[in-house]
């Protein structure tokens, strides 16, 4: 639902926390050719948002953003690619 969602919600038994990641070439060609920015752009724009998404989270939790011990499921989506990380997610949740 959005930053500290794993944090503020973990009481909730309805709730699943999940953790999308990829590599950095695969984000970096994400940006590349979904936004149509350069590579050094699309590098500097991932690690500006990543660097603010650690900070808010740490300002606000005092854990890391990054700690995946804080997720029910962690996809690599470099690896299963969008469509099939969306269809992971979905069995997941039984949404199928």
């Amino acid at each position: 639902v959005g930053r500290c969602a794993d944090y503020v919600l973990k009481e909730r038994e309805d709730v699943f926390n999940i953790f999308v990641k990829a590599s950095m070439s695969f984000r970096l060609d994400r940006v590349v050719k979904e936004y149509g920015e350069d590579e050094k752009k699309a590098g500097d724009i991932i690690l500006k948002n990543d660097k603010r998404r650690a900070n808010y989270y740490s300002y606000h939790v005092g854990e890391k953003w990054t700690n995946l011990n804080n997720y029910d499921l962690v996809i690599r989506s470099d690896l299963t690619g969008i469509e099939k990380s969306v269809d992971c997610i979905c069995a997941y949740l039984g949404k199928q």
